[in-house]
């Protein structure tokens, strides 16, 4: 699991982080620039939830293929995901190009911010077909177990996107000061360099996920009848959850330009501490995908049990034995809030009520960011019987 999670943890963390430094430099433009910029960067937001739906539904069979060595399929995979990510990327693109102000106008009707994101828009919609690329072949390269790629590429091309914009954006030496549409252009030449480094990766090294036939493009019925039930949920789920996510900003945006702002820079921020969830969900999906495809099901549910676990409980990772144990009772869930046993001179029912409380906020806070990993694990591992729930708040009682 290591090796698969921690590269994707590591590339989200480095992202994250890029972007923020990002926000940052934007920021010195004014609060215009960055709500202008937040705003119009919402079409690619949607856009690449659907590459990510997209990909992480190509994991799940990409995986069970890799497992039972069925080259044939795996192509056959990367083309049918490459097709839908490459139409939705192109299908938002020439709105973003064709329609820029309309679109805009839809988050905001401050005039100022409008025009400043539609000269970013414009620039960094011809970046969307790059990204739908990339995110296909990163998923294909961490199937084959080549998580360590991606993120070396991802490095590269993230440092370059935030010299860029540092250069292109202030003016620095020979470069022309072109504010925000600095950081679009550079924007769009980093995503170009990442996938025409991982194109070149995996045409001259990995074979196996290089598309060199028309065959990856035929699909039959049978074919498609065993992919998209299972991968349609999964993308959808993406789909919808980014609308709603968007129909937020909207929100904001209705409240000034300074609450947009705001709202952009604490998300850089708080999106630093969510990549743990995205590293063991690409693992789950990948590792119990192979032991699908090597026909081992009764472990590929073991599986299942020991990622809910290990994302749940803070201690299992380093803890084997608890987690097996948990796994094969069918316990899925536990959280432990232990405060010494105390008597009613020291408050006893406030603090049991707290303890009480911590117990099933650490479960809710779990829940919450379930509702983006279970379906992964689901998905790629089939329905599994319901979840039993250990739910503990302890150590307070007494006469």
């Amino acid at each position: 699991m290591i090796s698969i999670a921690l590269p994707v943890v590591f590339q989200s963390l480095l992202n994250n982080s890029l972007s923020f430094v990002d926000t940052l430099m934007i920021g010195q433009l004014g609060e215009a620039s960055i709500a202008a910029v937040a705003l119009a960067n919402q079409m690619f937001f949607l856009i690449s939830l659907l590459f990510f739906g997209v990909s992480s539904s190509s994991a799940i069979f990409l995986s069970q293929f890799w497992g039972a060595r069925n080259k044939t399929n795996i192509q056959k995979v990367l083309g049918l995901s490459l097709t839908i990510a490459g139409v939705g990327a192109a299908i938002c693109s020439l709105a973003s190009l064709l329609l820029p102000r309309q679109i805009m106008y839809i988050f905001t009707t401050e005039s100022q911010v409008v025009e400043i994101g539609v000269s970013y828009l414009e620039i960094v919609a011809i970046s969307y077909l790059f990204s739908a690329i990339s995110q296909i072949l990163a998923t294909a390269l961490r199937v084959i177990g080549q998580a360590k790629i991606p993120l070396l590429v991802a490095l590269f091309s993230l440092s370059f996107n935030a010299l860029g914009n540092y250069l292109l954006i202030f003016g620095i030496g020979p470069f022309p000061e072109l504010g925000v549409q600095g950081a679009a252009i550079a924007t769009t030449i980093s995503r170009f360099l990442e996938v025409s480094i991982l194109l070149w990766i995996v045409y001259r090294r990995h074979p196996v996920i290089a598309l060199k036939s028309r065959e990856a493009f035929r699909w039959n019925k049978q074919f498609l009848l065993r992919i998209i039930p299972t991968s349609l949920p999964v993308i959808l789920n993406e789909i919808f959850w980014a609308l709603g996510m968007t129909t937020y900003k909207i929100a904001y945006s209705r409240m000034g330009i300074e609450a947009i702002a705001a709202i952009n820079v604490a998300e850089s921020v708080g999106n630093l501490f969510f990549v743990a969830m995205m590293g063991v969900g690409n693992a789950s999906l990948i590792m119990i995908g192979v032991k699908i495809g090597e026909k081992q099901q009764d472990l590929a549910r073991l599986y299942a049990k020991r990622f809910i676990i290990t994302f749940i409980h803070p201690a299992s990772p380093i803890n084997h034995q608890m987690v097996n144990a948990m796994a094969r009772k069918g316990i899925i869930g536990l959280t432990l809030d232990g405060v010494p046993r105390i008597s009613r001179a020291q408050n006893m029912d406030a603090l049991t009520s707290m303890s009480t409380c911590a117990g099933y906020k650490g479960m809710l806070i779990a829940a919450n960011y379930m509702k983006k990993f279970i379906p992964q694990i689901f998905s790629a591992v089939g329905m599994i019987k319901p979840a039993n729930v250990l739910v503990i708040g302890a150590g307070v009682s007494g006469p």
